[in-house]
């Protein structure tokens, strides 16, 4: 009998329980993070769309770049061709819902409505039992009401949606240049198998998403076919709109064919009874089951994707887009179902144990275990970054002075650099630069604001008369209903400006005081925050502060060169035909320079805008080529060079930092987003260096893991 010492002890904690608990955190982090990208997805819900989409369109069109490439034209022209030919495709697309489908929605409720109204009557009729009965009136009145409120938010979105178009038609040129290059960057850090694996992947994703992307747009185009014979032979009242409307479902798997088929049914049945709704839904059903014979599968089943998966995108996809995202959420889903097992193999490694790794990695798998590593510091960064923004907006009188005096002396310290060479002792030309500075800044402030306080109610008249003009050529709503969402915003945009005068002048007063004391001491106050740096970690922040110096000055002067030409080609041509408001209009060309693509976009089309609505054919001839002619220019010329040489990024980031920084911080974020992203696309590969454990030069002695090569198989550790 062994006594109670030399019986092994059971250990503290079950393994089964370590265990599930191991499994569990990583779980937890890894679900954690997604929720987290999730919310940031949501948040620019208008970035993510717009880059989806052009992804999206870019997939779908691969055949027609293809072949423009195959003849021998030039990566640029091949992409200008393409988005060129998108953006035809597309204008016709939103001029025939437009004028079809748009003005025929209230008909279309009505209609639906009345099918529904006729379904709760005739089962009343029948003599159905009062449960049955108010559990389909029930039904009926949640139906009717659901779509009313989906119509209507569909109008309220008009503006985030045509900003969706806008923004992803500018990055579908960008997307056909450089998507490549653009995923061969992010995996630049991968090993070279891993690169090769998910390089590979995402090229087999984009051909399938082409291809299935082709087969829901050829199959919803004849349902539609079908819908509108069916509809034309049993004289439907709107024939065409509902035939728009079982289009429009069939690029949203499960849900979107049975919502519109039933919709459709509902319309047939108030228009020529239950007969012909019965045979109408039969007709589409038989279609639908057709055409997977016919032109392929068309879905994503069959493409290897299970119908639940497609149920909780559709969801998430609502939840962060809306309409649009349960369309966008469909290729989302597809790809991830690609690339997603090749980024899982990439993560697991090699299946040998690494030096500082166990013989059994247990339960959790190596690949989850690096996604949760990942993810659980990745929270960390994401959690100290919002505690620090929330801090800082507590405090706003502190933080915008600052802000502002950082920006401007970025701007102005050449200018000290001159002086000091002309022989002026630091405090004098500090001095002298920051009074003169804000002197011109405060110039320029208030003659803006003064130029548009009066007529910034004349123009958006103007502007919405000049669209409701537009929208009256063609048939539609949409322009009109566009300008009276911007509209409203930008006249409280001036009267906010013009109601916090006091407290600009504060902004003024602390900006130019501390605006003087970084030009003066900004270097010594660096070296004392920085002084207790190791040697080779502060000359590494040194180089950081000398870029971001260069980035915001160079771009706050550049912007400036581009919004005063721009402006002034406006006003000279607007005077010239004799057109009212040149100079307000002008004011806000400048103002809207400093919010590259989009600004000079919107601030050109106002001044159209106005000349449609006051100006002769000729005169709105001459503005149409002109705003076509500036916008190309700016946009394709001028904006890249400028920017490119400012703040060394590409111009898709440039734009997409404008709707993200619009998103996070309002205007203040459209005008900080592209030099803020100028300053992390120059300055983050030294900020990663300052955060590693030995310096980056060529005589550390760094320990460089060979490349382990792809992952084993049992017979190749064997």
């Amino acid at each position: 009998m062994t006594s109670p010492q030399a019986q092994p002890r059971r250990p503290l904690v079950p393994d089964w329980l370590v265990q599930s608990a191991n499994l569990g955190w990583r779980l937890l982090a890894v679900a954690a993070f997604g929720l987290v990208a999730l919310l940031g997805a949501a948040i620019l819900g208008s970035v993510v769309a717009a880059v989806v989409l052009s992804a999206v369109v870019t997939a779908a069109v691969d055949p027609f770049t293809q072949r423009l490439r195959a003849q021998g034209r030039s990566p640029g022209v091949t992409a200008a061709i393409v988005t060129l030919a998108v953006g035809a495709g597309g204008l016709v697309v939103i001029a025939v819902l437009a004028i079809a489908f748009i003005p025929a929605t209230v008909d279309l409720i009505r209609s639906i409505e009345a099918g529904l109204a006729q379904i709760q009557a005739t089962l009343e009729t029948a003599g159905v039992p009062p449960p049955a009965s108010t559990f389909v009136s029930e039904l009926v009145t949640a139906a009717a009401d659901g779509l009313s409120s989906m119509v209507g938010a569909a109008v309220g979105s008009i503006a985030s949606t045509a900003t969706v178009l806008l923004l992803a038609f500018f990055l579908l040129f960008f997307m056909v240049t450089d998507l490549d290059r653009s995923i061969e960057w992010m995996l630049q850090a991968a090993w070279p198998w891993q690169r090769a694996m998910i390089t590979e992947a995402t090229g087999t994703a984009r051909s399938r998403l082409g291809r299935v992307l082709r087969e829901m747009a050829l199959r919803a185009v004849v349902l539609a076919l079908v819908a509108l014979v069916f509809g034309l032979l049993v004289g439907l009242p709107n024939p065409l709109p509902l035939a728009l409307l079982i289009l429009l479902g069939g690029f949203i798997p499960l849900v979107g064919p049975i919502a519109t088929t039933a919709f459709f049914a509902l319309a047939v049945l108030a228009a020529s009874g239950g007969v012909a709704a019965i045979l109408a839904v039969v007709v589409l059903i038989v279609a639908t089951l057709a055409l997977p014979r016919l032109l392929g599968p068309g879905t994503l089943r069959g493409h290897g994707v299970h119908p639940m998966v497609v149920l909780v995108a559709l969801s998430l996809g609502a939840i962060v887009g809306g309409g649009l995202g349960m369309i966008l959420a469909v290729p989302v889903v597809l790809v991830l179902t690609i690339v997603g097992p090749a980024v899982i193999t990439a993560l697991d490694g090699l299946r040998t144990p690494e030096p500082d790794e166990g013989d059994d990695d247990g339960i959790v798998p190596r690949w989850l275990d690096r996604l949760a590593q990942w993810s659980i510091r990745l929270l960390v960064l994401v959690a100290v970054v919002a505690i620090l923004l929330i801090s800082l907006g507590q405090v706003p009188l502190l933080v915008v002075p600052l802000i502002v005096a950082a920006v401007a002396a970025a701007t102005l310290s050449p200018g000290v650099s001159l002086l000091l060479r002309r022989g002026l002792t630091p405090t004098t030309a500090s001095l002298v630069v920051a009074v003169g500075g804000y002197g011109l800044i405060l110039l320029i402030v208030l003659g803006s604001l003064a130029a548009l306080s009066g007529p910034i109610q004349e123009i958006v008249a103007n502007a919405s008369a000049g669209a409701g003009s537009i929208d009256e050529l063609l048939g539609s709503t949409s322009l009109a209903a566009v300008l009276a969402t911007i509209g409203p915003e930008l006249v409280a945009f001036t009267a906010t400006l013009l109601g916090t005068v006091a407290g600009f002048g504060i902004v003024v007063v602390l900006g130019s005081i501390l605006t003087f004391y970084l030009l003066r001491d900004g270097a010594a106050g660096f070296e004392l925050v920085t002084s207790r740096f190791t040697s080779w970690r502060h000359a590494e922040l040194e180089e950081v502060a000398r870029r971001s110096s260069r980035v915001l000055g160079g771009y706050m002067i550049g912007t400036g060169v581009v919004s005063v030409v721009g402006a002034a080609a406006q006003f000279a041509l607007m005077t010239i035909l004799g057109l009212p408001l040149a100079w307000p209009l002008a004011v806000l060309s400048f103002l809207g320079g400093y919010i590259p693509y989009i600004g000079p976009f919107i601030t050109t089309s106002l001044a159209f805008l106005v000349t449609v609505a006051t100006g002769s054919s000729t005169d709105v001839a001459i503005m149409f080529v002109f705003t076509l002619v500036i916008n190309i220019v700016q946009g394709n010329i001028v904006a890249p060079l400028v920017y490119g040489k400012a703040v060394s990024i590409h111009p898709a980031v440039v734009l997409l930092a404008i709707p993200a920084g619009s998103a996070i911080a309002g205007i203040a974020g459209m005008f900080l987003a592209v030099p803020v992203v100028g300053i992390l696309a120059t300055s983050w590969r030294i900020v990663l260096h300052v955060f590693a454990r030995e310096p980056a030069t060529e005589s550390a002695e760094v320990a460089v893991r060979p490349d382990p090569g792809p992952p084993r198989t049992a017979a190749d550790q064997a």
